[in-house]
């Protein structure tokens, strides 16, 4: 990636996903829930402090993208009511604190999967499953898995009930 690239990506933060968690403190008061209201809050603005302050930087070690996505997921189940799960798997041969990667590299992909897998098409619980997978001394593979009925089945889905509201 070029460094304007770069730039760009880290300076994206979805606006529905702010939308979204301002509306969701703003329900959770709206229902005297004070305290789900003030922890979604917290973890709303961590989650934001440290975008800004990770937006600075070219490149950011592993434990620190890993620390960026639990705090995502973490506002992300709040918003779903504990409807949305999720596991971080991380090898141990990882050296999380050494190894750099490009900043918020990561985020937008399990943004994508939260938003388009298993919490709006399924009936039961979603899953959204992080393995960061050592594979040699010079690389490692980071898995981002959903428990979604798929693009095929999202498409039909969508299509069905266009097709019954046209009646």
């Amino acid at each position: 990636m070029s460094e304007l690239q770069l730039k760009a990506l880290r300076f994206q933060m979805n606006p529905h996903f702010v939308f979204n968690s301002l509306s969701a403190i703003q329900y959770y008061i709206g229902e005297n829930n004070f305290e789900a209201s003030e922890t979604y809050l917290v973890k709303f603005s961590k989650l934001i402090r440290q975008f800004f302050e990770l937006s600075k930087e070219n490149e950011i070690s592993l434990a620190t993208e890993i620390s960026v996505l639990n705090n995502y997921l973490e506002i992300e189940k709040l918003r779903f009511k504990e409807k949305l799960n999720f596991t971080i798997n991380i090898d141990e041969k990882l050296d999380k604190e050494s190894i750099t990667i490009p900043t918020m590299l990561l985020q937008p992909i399990l943004e994508n999967a939260v938003n388009h897998g298993g919490v709006f098409n399924k009936m039961d619980n979603g899953l959204i499953t992080l393995n960061f997978v050592n594979i040699s001394p010079l690389a490692f593979k980071v898995e981002i898995i959903d428990d979604g009925v798929g693009f095929v089945n999202t498409k039909k889905g969508h299509t069905r009930k266009l097709n019954l509201q046209m009646f």
